[in-house]
C-alpha cells in the first residue's frame, strides 16, 4: 500500500516485550502451545544461558502497527510463552516477599500504568478468547486470583499448564 514501509530487523524478545503495546489481532487463533513445546521453548533457553550463549534466536515474530499498538501476525505463541516464563520469575519473588524485583519485572515485562487512567495495561494482549484468562491466570499479582481462576476451554487449558511448567522450570534453576 502507498505510504507503507516495510522494516525488518533484529531485536531481542525482551525489548519487544518491554516496549510494549503488543497484542494478537482478533483473526489469529488462541494459545495452542501444548506441553513439549513450552518445555522445549525453556530447556532451550536454559542451555543457552548455562552455555553463556551471546545470543539465542528465539524465531521470527511479525509485527504491524495500527494505532500505537504492535499487532502480533507471527510469533504469538513463542512471545506469551516467554510472558509466562517472566510471569513465573516475578511471581518466585513474590513468594520471597522481594516485592522491588517483582515490581521490576512487573512494570519492566508484564503490565504497565496507563498514564492517564492509572489502569494498569498488559504489555502483551492475547486474542480475544485467552486474554481475560491470562490476566487473571498468569498476570495478576494475588496468588488468590491466579489460583482461583479456571479453564473454560482448550487453550486456557494450554495456558494454566504453561504457567505449570514455567513454575516448575524456575524452581528447577533457582534449586541450586
Amino acid at each position: 500500500m502507498p505510504g507503507e514501509r516495510l522494516e525488518i530487523g533484529r531485536q531481542g524478545i525482551a525489548k519487544l516485550i518491554k516496549d510494549g503495546s503488543l497484542s494478537v489481532p482478533p483473526n489469529q487463533r488462541e494459545y495452542a502451545w501444548k506441553d513439549e513445546h513450552v518445555t522445549d521453548l525453556y530447556q532451550d533457553i536454559a542451555k543457552a544461558i548455562g552455555d553463556d550463549e551471546p545470543d539465542y534466536f528465539l524465531g521470527s515474530v511479525v509485527v504491524a502497527k495500527n494505532d500505537g499498538t504492535l499487532q502480533v501476525f507471527d510469533g504469538q505463541q513463542r512471545l506469551a510463552t516467554t510472558v509466562i516464563l517472566i510471569a513465573a520469575i516475578r511471581d518466585y519473588y513474590l513468594d520471597r516477599n522481594d516485592q522491588q524485583r517483582a515490581s521490576i519485572i512487573e512494570t519492566d515485562y508484564l503490565m504497565s500504568r496507563n498514564l492517564s487512567t492509572l489502569e494498569p495495561e498488559p504489555k502483551l494482549t492475547l486474542s480475544k478468547t485467552d486474554h481475560d484468562f491470562y490476566l487473571k491466570r498468569v498476570l495478576d499479582q494475588d496468588s488468590a486470583v491466579r489460583n482461583a481462576t479456571r479453564p473454560s476451554c482448550e487453550s486456557h487449558e494450554r495456558i494454566q499448564k504453561a504457567t505449570e511448567i514455567a513454575k516448575q522450570h524456575v524452581q528447577a534453576i533457582v534449586a541450586p
